[in-house]
């Protein structure tokens, strides 16, 4: 009995076929494999354990924005409870406030791109944490709004100082689109990630 294959089988079979390993039982591609996929997990469980501590600055009564930009100075921080030997992987900035008034007879908004900063106190440099695009915070003419958290998207940890040590903050250039634009009772918040 003879078996016959077509041309454009054996082309078929011989693509297939040509990328075999030289020794098809060997296990190199899999140690490959199972070795990289170990390394990625082992850093997901690093990633893991990332420990989170919030820290908060003693309130301040109030802030005004106006129609004439000027630097807003906000609360400081003293960094504490931070264990001895944590790396911090990533801090953020938060901004609370309990309430919104403006006191104009038309709308009100934060007007323009403007950027709420972080700085050491000692030998720091200013480090935008909460980047505001402008028309943030709008409220209706003569109202009040409840309070709410910007919380910032940049990764500010190069200003985190040690325990003990203050990190201040200012809202840079701040301006509304009409005088009065009142934020009441402000505290400033530090997340801080961290593993040990």
């Amino acid at each position: 009995m003879s078996l016959l294959i077509g041309y454009g089988v054996l082309s078929e079979i011989k693509a297939k076929t040509d990328n075999l390993p030289a020794d098809p039982a060997s296990q190199t591609n899999l140690d490959a494999t199972v070795s990289s996929r170990a390394a990625e997990d082992s850093m997901t469980l690093e990633r893991s354990k990332l420990t989170m501590l919030d820290l908060w600055s003693t309130y301040a009564t109030q802030i005004v924005l106006a129609t004439v930009a000027g630097d807003k100075t906000l609360p400081s921080i003293t960094i504490a409870a931070v264990p001895t030997g944590a790396v911090i992987q990533r801090a953020v900035m938060m901004l609370k406030f309990h309430y919104l008034e403006n006191t104009n007879a038309a709308v009100n908004n934060v007007s323009g791109a403007q950027n709420i900063q972080a700085q050491k106190h000692v030998s720091g440099s200013w480090l935008t944490g909460i980047a505001l695009a402008g028309g943030e915070l709008r409220i209706g003419a003569g109202a009040v709004g409840s309070g709410d958290i910007m919380m910032g998207g940049s990764d500010i940890k190069d200003q985190v100082p040690a325990n003990g040590a203050v990190m201040d903050f200012k809202w840079t250039s701040a301006l509304a689109a009409q005088n009065n634009l009142n934020i009441n009772d402000i505290q400033i918040g530090l997340r801080l990630f961290f593993n040990i």
